[in-house]
């Protein structure tokens, strides 16, 4: 009945005739997305009152990015509602890439684009943004790390749990506090699951409601495997330090999908996940 209602709010705002296409999306972790003719445009309704109000926030955020030239796209906002009960953008005919489907040349294109982008975006100082400190990230990485416990006690061993419980627990706080933080304005959630190639090639960025001041290593984190990695350093310049921390955060990350794939009975993505964990954290 909420979906039927919201595609109803959809087709109307958006003039929208019966043979427009109106296709939910239930990938969100914060928010309702319904996609109109596989791309054409975006409409996002929040999950509850809290991602309402972070809204106003990524709406601002993105009209901010629109005169500034970048070397990928990003949403264009069409739409807004009066108390940000939903806004709708201009969207990309693409697709989410796969890192592991891509030949090594499309890992570098992409790696390269989003490399460029980070160096740009990194500059930026926009006002208003949340702050994520090193400690911020440890007690986060524990927190959703907990919340998976159940699921790590169904599909790891003991001698596996052992070790991830050591690495949550003792390793990754104390790594990331060596290594410090270099604040910089970041996407945030920054990986394939939040950008679209088109088949021209070109690449786009979505999903800015996470932007916040916090380490640089953050937005370059989600690129798995050396070769689009590599890429993307060299497009955005060798800092000392900054691939340990991207391997410290990258051993961090996947454990937080463990819940989402659970929750969404997705299996096959579920193992993929388990199957990676497993690969970051060798006996």
């Amino acid at each position: 009945e909420l979906r039927q209602h919201e595609t109803l709010i959809v087709r109307s705002i958006a003039a929208l005739t019966s043979a427009d296409r109106v296709e939910f999306e239930d990938e969100g972790w914060d928010s309702r997305v319904y996609i109109v003719n596989n791309g054409e445009l975006v409409f996002k309704f929040p999950r509850s009152p809290a991602v309402q109000a972070r809204f106003a926030h990524e709406v601002g955020i993105l009209r901010a990015l629109e005169p500034i030239d970048l070397p990928v796209w990003t949403p264009r906002v069409r739409w807004v509602d009066a108390d940000y009960s939903y806004f709708g953008y201009e969207g990309m005919l693409g697709r989410t890439p796969h890192l592991d489907e891509l030949d090594p040349a499309a890992r570098v294109r992409l790696g390269g684009s989003l490399g460029s982008f980070v160096q740009i975006l990194h500059t930026l100082d926009l006002p208003g943004l949340p702050v994520m400190t090193v400690e911020d990230e440890i007690a986060d990485f524990q927190a959703k790390y907990a919340a998976a416990t159940p699921i790590v006690a169904e599909h790891f061993t003991d001698a596996e749990r052992r070790r991830l419980d050591g690495f949550y627990g003792e390793r990754m706080p104390a790594e990331l506090r060596r290594l410090g933080g270099t604040p910089r304005m970041c996407h945030g959630d920054l990986g394939p699951w939040n950008v679209l190639v088109a088949p021209s090639g070109a690449v786009g960025v979505i999903d800015f409601g996470d932007i916040a001041w916090c380490d640089q290593s953050r937005d370059l984190v989600g690129l798995f495997g050396n070769v689009a990695l590599d890429a993307a350093l060299a497009a955005y310049g060798e800092v000392t330090g900054l691939r340990e921390k991207i391997a410290v955060r990258a051993a961090a990350l996947p454990a937080m999908d463990l819940v989402f794939f659970a929750g969404k009975r997705d299996a096959k993505r579920l193992a993929i996940c388990v199957d990676r964990i497993r690969s970051l954290h060798p006996a």
